[in-house]
């Protein structure tokens, strides 16, 4: 099973957070009073410094979600491979790209919801996390460590992401994990 990534849903995220990438460039550039109109000294307060700091995180982090949401929209490779072998995950930044079967403990379907919204995933659970972090980048293991989410499995299938439903693609992850289980045992 292949699947790519939904564009149509990347777009909308990229129209999302463009504007929030900008406003904080321009938040970072231009500084606290020239948006706010309030003149405060530094030496009196630390507030603008604050906000100059807060600004310049969030630029860096929503120019990286801007730069890495338009290259998985030209991007023509796959998102997920799912195979007798096992998964080929290209959505990870980081590089965790392919799970054996015989590494992956368990999966499910998860949901969280917040104020806003709700968000469906297949979590992958694996036998041996420091195993598969070895692989990726010391900045993507440190994020993984780091998920708002301390419960949640190391990797996540969002909905968001794909356009198949995800009761689809878990159903082929049982069936091909219960054919490599048979194939092993």
């Amino acid at each position: 099973m292949v699947i790519y990534y939904s564009e149509r849903k990347l777009l909308r995220s990229l129209i999302q957070c463009i504007p929030l990438f900008v406003f904080s460039l321009f938040f970072s550039l231009s500084g606290f009073e020239t948006i706010t109109g309030i003149d405060t000294p530094v030496g009196k307060t630390g507030v603008p410094l604050i906000i100059g700091i807060f600004s310049f995180i969030f630029t860096l982090i929503f120019g990286y979600c801007s730069f890495d949401i338009s290259k998985k929209i030209l991007s023509k490779d796959p998102c997920i491979v799912i195979n007798e072998e096992g998964i080929i995950y290209n959505a990870s930044q980081g590089g965790i790209r392919f799970l054996r079967w015989s590494e992956i403990k368990d999966f499910g379907i998860y949901s969280y919801k917040s104020r806003h919204s709700r968000q469906k995933y297949i979590g992958i659970e694996l036998v041996d996390n420091e195993k598969i972090l070895q692989g990726v980048s010391i900045l993507e293991r440190t994020l993984q460590k780091l998920d708002p989410y301390l419960d949640a499995p190391i990797i996540s299938i969002y909905q968001n992401e794909i356009d198949v439903p995800l009761e689809t693609v878990y159903e082929k992850m049982v069936e091909l994990s219960n054919d490599a289980k048979h194939m092993c045992g």
